[in-house]
């Protein structure tokens, strides 16, 4: 699921419930560079899925959350809609998240 705060004092959350795909074996990269650390989870997210969710894109690195599936609450470290692109079209946002 994806979460963004609402604006003002009262801070309301908006969810957006999506499937995700948690990549196993791939990780943050080795240099553990930007505040990255060993913990933080890569995520794919469809593009498609992030469409029809009504997710107001872009998704905001430090803003939007990653809700897990047992109700953690994850932070958006960095955001990729770059690499899994074909012919310029986007395909998917590769996302690293962590507490």
């Amino acid at each position: 699921m994806l979460r963004r705060y609402g604006s003002g004092a009262a801070r309301v959350p908006a969810d957006y419930a999506l499937k995700a795909v948690r990549v196993y074996g791939e990780g943050v990269p080795a240099d553990l560079v930007d505040g990255l650390q060993q913990r933080d989870r890569t995520i794919i997210l469809m593009d498609e899925d992030v469409v029809s969710s009504g997710f107001p894109t872009p998704i905001r690195e430090t803003v939007d959350k990653v809700v897990t599936r047992d109700g953690r609450e994850l932070t958006i470290k960095k955001v990729d809609d770059d690499t899994r692109r074909i012919a310029g079209v986007l395909i998917a946002y590769e996302i690293i998240a962590g507490v």
